[in-house]
């Protein structure tokens, strides 16, 4: 009798029953993503084996810009053209120390809107034509003088003080810098003139405008108090009203009110006390 036993040994059974659930597990999910899981991190291998041995190099191999370029190049660079911080030259160009908006030239201290362009010298206390030695408008003084030590510099026969806005008796202007009074419009009905910027003013009530002196404006007893300007009867702007202005540069004003209304439309005369 063989020693090898026949097919039905145990021995050959169990070896048979092993490799038979061995190829199953290959044909099975679990089974085919391990073997893809396998692949893939050979071929990473293989790759990065070939990165390590310079066989593989990137597309785009990096560009070394020296110093000089820095300073003296296109592009983006500090001394040359496109977004450079001096533009062409360094000293002369662009938006450089000596050209453009530089401190020589355009908006600057000496020239167009500077120092000496619309400047405090051009509106003397002497008067001049115009809004504060300004043009020839209703705003102009002559200069003359109007009770003792005093001079005029600014007046108006009509301008108009819009609802919400700041008005400046020093210049005779609408603007958000300097002013002396706002024109403020808390609702629809409830109004106030508030004095503005260290100014202060004090209502006179409906009165002779033209009798009253600089000398006179000299002794009001100011506050900081605004005057009631509602829309109902409680309001002290009406036509007529004169009120008093000490400006926020420490100069006399009297206005009075043409017409009331969201826009008020005054007269006044400001002084400059000597």
């Amino acid at each position: 009798m063989s020693e090898t036993g026949d097919a039905n040994s145990p021995t050959i059974s169990r070896r048979s029953r092993k490799d038979a659930v061995g190829r199953r597990f290959w044909k099975t999910l679990p089974g085919i993503i391990t073997g893809i899981a396998g692949l893939i991190s050979a071929i990473a291998a293989l790759i990065g084996g070939l990165i390590a041995a310079g066989y593989i190099t990137g597309s785009h191999p990096r560009t070394t810009l020296s110093a000089s370029s820095h300073v003296t190049g296109n592009g983006l660079s500090r001394g040359g053209k496109g977004l450079s911080l001096s533009g062409g030259d360094r000293s002369g160009g662009g938006s450089s120390t000596g050209g453009g908006s530089s401190t020589g030239g355009g908006s600057s201290t000496g020239g167009g809107s500077g120092t000496g362009g619309s400047s405090t010298g051009g509106s003397s206390s002497g008067g001049g034509s115009g809004t504060v030695g300004g043009g020839s408008g209703s705003n102009g003084g002559s200069g003359s003088g109007s009770g003792s030590g005093c001079t005029v510099f600014a007046l108006s026969a009509a301008s108009t003080l819009q609802g919400t806005y700041l008005f400046d008796f020093d210049s005779g202007t609408e603007t958000q810098s300097g002013a002396d009074v706002w024109w403020d419009q808390h609702t629809d009905t409830v109004r106030s003139l508030d004095p503005w910027s260290g100014a202060t003013i004090v209502n006179l009530g409906v009165v002779d405008y033209g009798s009253i002196s600089c000398a006179a404006l000299q002794s009001e007893p100011y506050a900081s108090t605004p005057i009631d300007g509602n829309n109902d009867s409680t309001n002290q702007l009406v036509s007529g009203d004169v009120f008093a202005i000490r400006t926020d540069q420490g100069n006399y004003a009297k206005a009075q009110v043409i017409s009331y209304g969201y826009d008020l439309e005054l007269r006044f005369e400001t002084y400059r006390a000597s």
